[in-house]
């Protein structure tokens, strides 16, 4: 499985899948039959965020939370199966966990709980701002 932008150009899991290619889809007049709805034009066309600690990290976070729910969902409702089913398959896809952990927004099952400890600041927040 090959990380974020290892040298190729747009967003590397795009190319990485259906024997599509940046030059294929991207060069000139893009090619809608490249793109769906997690592999969008705008996603695999421009240069991705190439963060490989997110993706470390949240591949970590997104094991441990997968233990948990895999022990309950044995003996637990079909729900609990499909939550299984659903974060392995995002662990195991580049495209799926950046758009469920790695695009900017707070996810427990990628970061942990929400709580002051554990975000980084923000300088451009509301709070603090002054009139």
């Amino acid at each position: 499985m090959a990380g974020p932008l290892t040298g190729a150009q747009g967003f590397e899991p795009c190319w990485t899948r259906g024997g599509f290619t940046y030059q294929d889809c991207c060069v000139g007049l893009p090619n809608p039959s490249c793109f769906d709805a997690v592999f969008t034009e705008e996603r695999c066309c421009m240069d991705a965020d190439n963060d490989p600690e997110c993706w470390r990290f949240a591949r970590r976070h997104i094991s441990s939370a997968l233990r948990l729910v895999e022990a309950q969902a044995a003996s637990g409702p079909e729900a609990l199966q499909l939550q299984a089913q659903a974060l392995r398959r995002y662990s195991e896809d580049d495209g799926l966990l950046y758009a469920f952990c790695c695009n900017g927004f707070h996810n427990e099952y990628c970061w942990g709980p929400a709580v002051p400890e554990a975000l980084l600041s923000d300088p451009d927040a509301w709070e603090g701002a002054r009139a």
